[in-house]
């Protein structure tokens, strides 16, 4: 999984089956490198809204106020 604040970028690896990641607000996320077999399950807050949602990643930069690294 790989993250972006607009300032910072991490990279998580899920290699157990035991672990989990908590995402806040304003915080770009990919998801990529999929095992056979792999169960992502999502738990959310409220209920899904498409307008609530940032597609792109300069629109995200702009909206953080803070410039790509």
């Amino acid at each position: 999984m790989k993250l972006d604040d607009g300032l910072t970028k991490q990279k998580i690896f899920m290699n157990k089956d035991n672990l989990g990641v908590i995402l806040g607000k304003m915080l770009w996320h990919s998801m990529e490198g999929f095992s056979s077999g792999c169960v992502l399950l999502v738990v959310a807050s409220d209920y899904y809204r498409e307008d609530d949602y940032i597609r792109n990643y300069s629109d995200f930069i702009q909206l953080v106020g803070k410039s790509p690294v």
